[in-house]
């Protein structure tokens, strides 16, 4: 039955992908969740890993191996998912706490007030590349990246 539906689907017979895809689809299901536990990341994995393989059918070589195929299809998709979250970088100390922004003016101005001279009124801000990371006194943090900002190589905007 799936060798007939696998050769249907290459010859671009689309029912029969989708219902080789609803055959396989609590298997490939199980797998991505193996991986990743957001729903919302196995839903668009399961979706780039369907598109990938209705794009790609007529590269499979051997029907008989085609819940092999969709499956490895699957796994990459999960690891570029896994690796596109880690070039996230927490920026505060504890994560299970959230930068509070400030909740009236006076606290506003007194956080400009910490500011390097002259930043404030829009001055040179290269002094603030040399700054690292700082406590932004409310439980956040405050990144200063050296060479960020659009400056070229002499470090002038």
């Amino acid at each position: 039955m799936d060798l007939l539906l696998v050769k249907r689907a290459q010859k671009g017979d689309t029912d029969a992908f989708v219902r080789l895809i609803e055959k396989h689809k609590l298997s490939l299901y199980k797998v991505s969740k193996s991986y990743l536990k957001n729903e919302e990341d196995i839903a668009d994995v399961m979706q780039d890993t369907i598109l990938s393989a209705y794009e790609h059918i007529g590269r499979l070589k051997q029907a008989a191996y085609f819940k092999t195929w969709i499956t490895r299809i699957l796994i990459n998709h999960c690891k570029d998912r896994l690796r596109e979250q880690k070039r996230f970088i927490p920026t505060l100390l504890d994560e299970d706490r959230t930068a509070a922004a400030p909740t009236d003016d006076r606290e506003f101005y007194r956080l400009l007030e910490d500011l390097p001279e002259g930043v404030e009124e829009g001055g040179d801000m290269e002094g603030l590349c040399d700054m690292g990371i700082h406590s932004s006194g409310n439980g956040g943090l405050l990144v200063f990246l050296e060479g960020v900002g659009g400056h070229g190589d002499d470090g002038h905007v």
